[in-house]
C-alpha cells in the first residue's frame, strides 16, 4: 500500500531542530538592546552536524533592518558571511566575540583574494549584545539590508549562501575545519506551525503533535528509467478518511545520496477518475500516461532540487480525502535519467538499484477559511526555447497573457499569491516574475537575482500579491551556458539537464459552499509561435538546416555558428515575437509533440491563445527608452491560429527603475521595487 499513516509524528529535519544546551550561566555584555516586536527570532538553523553552531535571525522590512544571533561552542571569535557562491572570495564577513577583560569586539570585513578578511572602510554592523561563558560565545548584531557600501552584500530576496566559522581563540586567523555554509532566503516569513507540547503517549516528534501525516511513497529503479522515459509517473489511489481533512504542509524525503543528486523535481496532482474508467495504479513513463492526466484537476505540490519542508499559511489548506475516488499522480523528473549514469562522464556512474522518494502530507481536521491552489506560469516545458551554447546572460520569457487570466480568474475577484517556486535547469542564474496591468508594469511579484538550480526552495512572499483578471504575468529567466558546447532545450532528446523557465504560484482562494464559477487557474504557459520560429530558421539557418526541421533539427542547430548577431536575433524573437499559450488546464492534458518548431495541441482539453497584436507598427517604445528591435513578421504556416482564437502580443517587460537602494552601485533596492512610468506602444 503506497500510503502509510505515520500517526502523530511529522518526520522532517525542519521540525527537529536541535536546541543547543549551555550548562554554565553566561556573563552577558549588553551594548544596546533593540529587539523587534515579539522579542523572538523568526528563523533558527543549527548549521553543523555536531550541533555546535546556532544561527538565528529576524528581519524588519519596515525599517529595513536585520538582526542576527550567532552562538558557537568556542571561547574564540564567531563569524557570519554572505556570498553568492558559498566561497570566501568576494564575500561579506562580520567577525565578533568577547576579548580580554570581557571587552566585546565586532568588525565589518570583506574578502577579495586570500583567506584573511579585510576590514571595510565603512563599518555598518552594530553590536547589540555579546556574551561568553566556559564553553560558548554568542553575539547579537544588526545591519541595514542595504548599506550603500560597495564592500557589503545587499540583503534581498535573492538566494544567499550564509557562511559561518569560529576560531579556537580571538586571534583572527584561518579557521580550517570550523566552518561551513548553507543556502537560504533570508527575508521570507517562517510558516512552521506552532503546536502544543506532546503528551507522554504521543510520538517522538514533539513539534508535530496534534497532526496526522500520510505518506506517499514512490519507488524509482534507475535501470529502467532512461532519457526517453523521463519524466517518470506514478498514479495511486488516495486514502479513505472518515472525516474531511486539509493538507497544511509537505516534506519530501529520500533514502540515498544518489537520488538526492539525480532527482530534479517532483510535481503531484490531485485526480478524480470517472467510476466507469476503471483507472488502475500505474508506474512508468509519463509519455504513456496521457489518459491519467485527463483525470487530474489540480497541482497540489511541487518540490525542486534542494528544497526543504513547505508549510502553508495559517487558516489555509488543501482539501484531502474529499471523495472516495481521490487519486494522486506524481511526476518525477531526473536530472540524469540514464542507466549507469552519463556515458561521457564515468565518475557519474550510478549502480543499478531502487530509489525511494517519500512525500509526507501534514494533515489537520480543523476547517480552513482559505483553499490553497497552485498555478503554473512561464514557458511550456514540453516545447521550450533554445539557449545557444557559450551564452552569458541569455534571457528567455514565458507569458501568461491578460486574455488568459481574464478567462481563468472569476470577474471582480483576485487570486492572492503567497509563495513562488521557480524552476529552471542547471544553467539558470536569475528569475524575475513580472506583472503587467492595463499596459503598465507594477511592482515586481518577486525577483531572485542569484537563483541557484541546486536550491529551488519555495519563496514565501512577505505580503500576498493579488493577481486580477486581465493581468499579464511574465516569467523572465536568465541563463549562463558558457560551460556548454551544445544548445540547451527541454525538448532536445539527448539533453541530460533540460532547461526550463517556470514559476509555480501558490495562492489562496476563499472556500465558498455556493461557488458557482467553474473557472480554474491551474496552468498558463506559452510557446514561441511556430510560424515565427520557422521564419527565423529561414532567415538565419543554412539551406541544409531548413530541410531538416523535425527529428534532425537538433543536430542542425548544434552546427550553427552562434555569432553575436545570431544570438541577438534569437533573443529578439523571444522578447518581441508571437506566442501561443494554453491556459486553464492541468499541464499534462496538453497533447504536444516534442519536435522543435511544431505544436499539436488538443483543443478539447485547454484554451489556446496565439499572441499577435496589430502589426501596423512593429516598434515598441518604453518611456525614456529608445525603440526596440522590430518584431519579426510571422511567416504563413499551417500552424497559424484557428478561427475564434484571440491574437495578441505579450507586452514585453523591462527593468524596473530604482526608486530606493543604491542605483550608483548598479544593484536593485533590497525591499521595494517601485512602479515605472507607463509602457507606451506605437500600434
Amino acid at each position: 500500500m503506497p500510503y502509510k499513516l505515520i500517526g502523530k509524528a511529522f518526520l522532517c529535519k525542519l521540525c527537529s531542530i536541535v536546541i543547543i544546551l549551555i550548562a554554565l550561566i553566561a556573563d552577558q555584555v549588553v551594548i544596546s538592546e533593540r529587539i523587534f516586536p515579539g522579542n523572538s527570532y523568526s528563523h533558527r538553523e543549527v548549521v553543523d552536524q555536531e550541533g555546535n553552531v546556532l544561527v538565528e535571525w529576524v528581519a524588519d522590512p519596515k525599517n529595513t533592518d536585520v538582526i542576527f544571533n550567532i552562538t558557537a561552542k568556542t571561547r574564540g571569535y564567531v563569524s557570519l558571511g554572505f556570498s553568492k557562491t558559498g566561497k570566501m572570495t568576494r564575500s561579506d564577513i562580520v567577525i565578533g566575540g568577547v576579548g580580554k577583560n570581557r571587552v566585546p569586539y565586532l568588525t565589518d570585513r570583506h574578502t577579495i583574494e586570500g583567506r584573511i578578511p579585510i576590514q571595510d572602510i565603512q563599518q555598518d554592523w552594530k553590536l547589540i549584545k555579546a556574551w561568553e561563558n566556559g564553553t560558548h560565545t554568542s553575539i547579537k548584531i544588526m545591519r541595514k539590508m542595504e548599506t550603500c557600501d560597495p564592500q557589503d552584500y545587499p540583503i534581498t530576496d535573492d538566494t544567499v549562501h550564509l557562511m559561518w566559522a569560529f576560531g579556537e581563540d580571538d586571534t583572527i586567523d584561518y579557521h580550517f575545519k570550523n566552518r561551513g555554509s548553507f543556502q537560504v532566503h533570508l527575508l521570507q516569513p517562517d510558516l512552521t506551525p506552532q503546536v502544543p507540547a506532546p503528551s507522554s503517549q504521543q510520538s517522538d516528534s514533539p513539534n508535530m503533535t496534534g497532526f496526522d501525516v500520510w505518506r506517499l511513497s514512490v519507488s524509482l529503479t534507475n535501470s529502467n528509467i532512461t532519457r526517453k522515459s523521463n519524466p517518470w509517473c506514478v498514479f495511486q489511489k488516495g486514502p479513505e478518511l472518515e472525516k474531511k481533512s486539509y493538507i497544511i504542509g509537505f516534506s519530501t524525503l529520500m533514502n540515498s545520496e544518489a537520488i538526492i543528486t539525480h532527482l530534479d523535481r517532483l510535481v503531484i496532482y490531485k485526480c478524480f477518475p470517472k467510476p466507469e474508467s476503471n483507472a488502475e495504479e500505474y508506474s512508468g513513463s509519463c509519455q504513456n500516461a496521457t489518459e491519467l492526466y485527463s483525470y487530474c484537476k489540480d497541482i497540489i505540490y511541487t518540490w525542486g532540487r534542494g528544497g526543504k519542508d513547505i508549510f502553508l499559511p495559517k487558516n489555509t489548506g488543501i482539501p484531502f480525502g474529499v471523495q472516495s475516488n481521490e487519486h494522486y499522480l506524481v511526476e518525477a523528473f531526473l536530472g540524469n535519467p540514464i542507466q549507469n549514469g552519463s556515458e561521457d562522464d564515468p565518475e557519474k556512474m550510478v549502480e543499478s538499484r531502487e530509489f525511494n522518494v517519500d512525500t509526507d502530507l501534514l494533515l489537520t481536521e480543523t476547517a480552513r477559511k482559505y483553499e490553497t491552489k497552485i498555478m503554473r506560469v512561464g514557458q511550456n516545458p514540453m516545447h521550450s526555447s533554445i539557449i545557444p551554447s557559450g551564452s552569458l546572460g541569455f534571457e528567455v520569457f514565458g507569458h501568461c497573457a491578460s486574455e488568459c487570466t481574464e478567462r481563468m480568474i472569476p470577474k471582480r475577484k483576485a487570486i492572492r499569491v503567497f509563495g513562488v517556486s521557480f524552476d529552471t535547469g542547471q544553467s539558470g542564474k536569475s528569475v524575475t516574475l513580472h506583472q503587467v496591468r492595463n499596459a503598465n508594469q507594477i511592482p515586481l511579484v518577486l525577483q531572485n537575482g542569484n537563483h541557484d538550480p541546486s536550491f529551488q526552495q519555495m519563496h514565501i512572499l512577505r505580503e500576498e500579491t493579488p493577481i486580477r483578471p486581465g493581468d499579464q504575468i511574465t516569467v523572465r529567466c536568465t541563463f549562463d551556458s558558457t560551460s556548454r558546447t551544445s544548445i540547451s532545450s527541454s525538448n532536445v532528446p539527448s539533453q541530460v539537464t533540460p532547461e526550463r523557465c517556470l514559476a509555480y504560484l501558490w495562492y489562496n482562494k476563499e472556500v465558498s459552499s455556493n461557488e458557482t464559477s467553474n473557472k480554474q487557474a491551474h496552468d498558463c504557459t506559452s510557446v514561441i509561435h511556430p510560424g515565427d520560429f520557422g521564419q527565423w530558421i529561414s532567415v538565419n539557418a543554412p539551406a541544409t538546416m531548413k530541410r531538416n526541421i523535425g527529428s534532425e533539427l537538433e543536430n542542425s542547430l548544434m552546427k550553427l555558428n552562434w555569432t553575436p548577431r545570431l544570438r541577438q536575433s534569437l533573443y529578439n524573437l523571444y522578447k518581441f515575437g508571437r506566442y501561443r499559450s494554453s491556459c486553464g488546464t492541468v499541464p499534462g492534458q496538453q497533447k504536444m509533440n516534442t519536435t522543435i518548431g511544431t505544436t499539436n495541441i488538443n483543443r478539447s482539453s485547454s484554451s489556446i491563445i496565439s499572441f499577435n497584436r496589430n502589426q501596423s507598427n512593429n516598434g515598441i517604445t518604453k518611456a525614456g527608452a529608445s525603440s526596440s528591435p522590430a518584431r519579426p513578421k510571422p511567416a504563413p504556416s499551417s500552424s497559424s491560429a484557428t478561427p475564434g482564437e484571440i491574437t495578441v502580443y505579450p507586452l514585453p517587460v523591462e527593468e524596473i527603475p530604482y526608486t530606493m537602494g543604491c542605483p550608483t552601485l548598479g544593484r536593485p533596492p533590497p525591499v521595494l521595487l517601485g512602479p515605472p512610468g507607463p509602457v507606451i506602444f506605437g500600434f
